[in-house]
């Protein structure tokens, strides 16, 4: 369960979030929808720890977003365009995530299967096409 309350967040002059409270629960299919400027990404910012709120609290699965990787490991995102470091190959991008999510057993890669990356995993990501990319981008998340 993702869980929100009193979230606020300003840059500046502009309050972006005004005390935000939501809950999703586990498994459920959820769509932020508003307007441009609505606080929809800085939300999403919050929720990865990308940007700390000025107000209020957000926790995972019971986990606070305090910097610690135990949220980390309850959450995955796939951004529209990925920056990858173009040398890296998807496995190392894998091996990446599960040091930062604080794991120590192998990724699942039966979506990888799925998606039919083959060696896909194994090459650089920058030679492999943008739709060999997304594929990646979403066995990481």
């Amino acid at each position: 369960m993702i869980a929100a309350h009193g979230v606020s967040k300003r840059f500046g002059r502009r309050q972006v979030i005004d005390g935000l409270e939501a809950e999703v629960a586990t498994g459920r299919i959820t769509a932020l929808v508003g307007p441009n400027g609505a606080g929809k990404t800085t939300f999403l910012k919050v929720l990865l720890g990308l940007v700390r709120p000025d107000a209020g609290c957000v926790a995972v699965d019971g986990h606070a977003l305090d910097g610690s990787a135990a949220y980390r490991a309850a959450i995955g995102y796939m951004p529209q365009i990925a920056r990858f470091p173009a040398y890296a190959s998807g496995r190392d991008l894998l091996d990446l995530l599960r040091a930062l999510r604080g794991g120590t057993e192998e990724p699942d890669l039966s979506l990888a299967e799925a998606f039919g990356l083959g060696d896909g995993l194994d090459r650089p990501v920058g030679v492999l096409s943008g739709g060999m990319r997304q594929k990646v981008n979403a066995v990481l998340a």
